[in-house]
C-alpha cells in the first residue's frame, strides 16, 4: 500500500512533470533550473529518471487546411491504375455507360 492517496500523487507527478517539461525547453543545465525555481536538486534528478524510462508519444501530425491528403489520394490512385482491375473496353460502352456482360 502507497504512503501516499491516489489523488495526491497524481497531483505531485503532475508538478514534477510540468516542470520537467518546462526544463526541457530552457537553455539551464538541471543544477541552474532547480536553483531558480527552489526545488531539490536530487528529487527533481529521481522525477526525471522516471520520465526518461516512459516511452515517448509520436508527434501530433498536422495537416494542412484544405489540403488534407490529396498527395496521398494521388499515389494510391495510381497504384490502383496500375495493378487493379482492367479497364473496361470502350467499343462495349453505349452512351457514356458500361455493360456488363
Amino acid at each position: 500500500m502507497s504512503r501516499w492517496p491516489t489523488d495526491y500523487r497524481v497531483e505531485l507527478e503532475a508538478f514534477w512533470r510540468s516542470h520537467h517539461e518546462a526544463w526541457r525547453r530552457s537553455e539551464l543545465n538541471q543544477r541552474e533550473y532547480c536553483a531558480a525555481h527552489g526545488l531539490p536538486l536530487k528529487r527533481f534528478g529521481n522525477w526525471r529518471a522516471k520520465f526518461m524510462t516512459e516511452p515517448e508519444l509520436p508527434e501530433k501530425l498536422l495537416y494542412r487546411r484544405g489540403g488534407g491528403l490529396s498527395h496521398l489520394t494521388k499515389k494510391a490512385s495510381q497504384m490502383t491504375n496500375e495493378v487493379g482491375p482492367p479497364r473496361p473496353d470502350p467499343a462495349k460502352t453505349v452512351a457514356g455507360r458500361r455493360s456488363f456482360g
